[in-house]
């Protein structure tokens, strides 16, 4: 079981085409082809963060009634532009899924069945020309062509996975701390103390004493 560092692959525009924010399929769909040409890496690291729009659904969250409407409206419009191109039923198909989604956790009536085609087709007029802001993004793709053992059940796998993966948003994390500190040491002019460190880099200097106690190599710029 490994980590594989890709280098994230950004799709091509057509001329004038506006760069909209990828959904969570599209990056998976961008890395099919590393994906399988690696079984062996359970999870991809895609070395950045890239900013996605995600319209996930929470059950376990309502939405009150004075919400509904706004709440409602608003996800159909960015999620029809984050599909401007695919076919306009395919599109009206995913966005009355959506709907039964987010009619189950909407409190009140404030929408009925009219008022939601309503508004699934005010999202399809739109979609040439909204701009969509991302709302999340994502850097370790799990492979779902990983090579497991045969008798792993699901359950393993999910725990496994979430460990593993967790373990590299650790490493990720560690790394960048390294990387922000050496930048420090070597702008820094004269004493290079943590207190000085931490004004540039905005780190707490327990987390700096820590890092030079651990790297002495850092010591050095």
């Amino acid at each position: 079981m490994i980590k594989l560092d890709c280098p994230f692959l950004q799709p091509k525009l057509e001329e004038g085409e506006y760069r909209r924010p990828l959904t969570r399929a599209e990056v998976y769909d961008l890395h099919d082809e590393v994906f399988k040409a690696n079984p062996q890496a359970l999870i991809i690291d895609l070395r950045t963060n890239v900013d996605i729009y995600d319209w996930w659904i929470r059950r376990d969250r309502y939405w009150q009634p004075d919400t509904v409407v706004y709440n409602t409206k608003g996800i159909l419009r960015c999620v029809a532009a984050v599909h401007a191109e695919w076919p306009e039923e395919t599109t009206r198909y995913l966005l009355e899924n959506l709907c039964a989604s987010m009619r189950d956790i909407s409190l009140g009536a404030r929408m009925v069945d009219e008022d939601y085609q309503e508004a699934i087709q005010e999202a399809l007029d739109l979609r040439f020309c909204m701009e969509v802001e991302p709302n999340e993004s994502m850097r370790y793709l799990t492979n779902p062509y990983f090579e497991w053992p045969a008798d792993t059940t699901r359950g393993d796998k999910d725990k496994i996975t979430k460990a593993f993966r967790n373990k590299c948003i650790g490493r990720g994390r560690r790394d960048k701390v390294y990387k922000t500190i050496k930048a420090a040491m070597k702008e820094i002019d004269g004493k290079k103390t943590t207190a000085a460190i931490s004004r540039l880099t905005n780190l707490h200097r327990n987390t700096i004493h820590k890092y030079l106690k651990k790297h002495p190599e850092l010591s050095v710029y």
